[in-house]
């Protein structure tokens, strides 16, 4: 490990050691898995490219990180649907199937939440579509991640994430929804 790493591990706790410590051993025995069957080099490049490549679809730090959680851009949630084109990242945001954010420099992110591996999580374009229109987004993106009485003190998302858009949550976005449009 050279001097810089170094120094930049001291700075970590044991846990985010740890953590890195398996996501590189994990990505090493991908990588070495990969090799028996590929040309590494022609396929992903050279090794700083490969890495960066890797690396880019690891969510982004927001100043909303307390209430929205981490966000992708529209590259990284590119490649993590495996859309085609931004169009396509469009399209499902206008039909509330993906949740998107304009910063104020009028960039769009997405939050990291809604994902499940590389799909939305199910249920939640439900819940979008029925709040459609009755608040700003990054109202909506708070709400999704608030504690929720009615559920048990989970949110919504995690509530989608173990029983999905049930009645019950389909319901309590209904009665969000109608307080918003007032």
């Amino acid at each position: 490990m050279n001097r810089v790493a170094l120094d930049e591990a001291e700075d970590l706790s044991a846990l985010q050691q740890d953590y890195v410590d398996e996501v590189v051993a994990e990505v090493r025995n991908s990588l070495l898995e990969m090799a028996r069957r590929l040309d590494m080099q022609e396929q992903l490049g050279p090794p700083k490219e490969a890495a960066e490549r890797l690396v880019s679809l690891v969510p982004s730090h927001s100043p909303w990180g307390a209430v929205v959680g981490p966000v992708y851009s529209t590259p990284q949630v590119r490649a993590l649907l495996g859309a085609p084109s931004r169009q396509a990242v469009g399209d499902r945001v206008r039909r509330r199937t993906l949740l998107a954010l304009r910063t104020s420099d009028g960039h769009l992110v997405y939050p990291a939440f809604q994902f499940s591996g590389r799909e939305v999580t199910p249920g939640l374009s439900k819940v979008l579509q029925r709040v459609s229109d009755t608040s700003d987004d990054w109202t909506l993106a708070s709400w999704l991640r608030a504690p929720q009485t009615a559920l048990g003190g989970r949110s919504v998302v995690e509530h989608l994430a173990r029983r999905g858009a049930d009645e019950q949550v389909i319901e309590l976005a209904s009665a969000a929804a109608e307080r918003w449009s007032r």
